[in-house]
């Protein structure tokens, strides 16, 4: 399981390193808004990281691949992330060209 690690261009490889070893791959783009994200790594003591972390919120929310595994958590708690994940929504199942799509 990999959890709060950002996928710029890995995502094919993680695909095939879940088909070499026969595993179910979910993937999800967690989203927040712009002020929300800044205030998070403001708390974590991440100030450092704010440029970086929008630069890639607008680049993973503009790739029309992640398009269908956005997952918005403005405004929630972790309890009300995790009871609203539906798992099965961002499943990858391999299609006939190699490419991962959800069923």
């Amino acid at each position: 399981m990999i959890i709060d690690y950002v996928v710029e261009d890995e995502l094919p490889l993680l695909e095939q390193l879940a088909a070499r070893h026969s595993a179910r791959l979910f993937y999800a783009v967690l989203t927040a808004t712009q002020e929300e994200l800044k205030q998070r790594l403001i708390q974590r003591g991440s100030s450092d990281l704010i440029e970086r972390s929008l630069f890639l919120k607008n680049k993973l929310e503009q790739l029309p691949d992640n398009q269908p595994y956005l997952y918005g958590i403005s405004g929630k708690t972790v309890k009300q992330e995790a009871d609203g994940f539906v798992p099965e929504r961002y499943e990858q199942t391999a299609s006939s060209d190699g490419r991962s799509e959800t069923e």
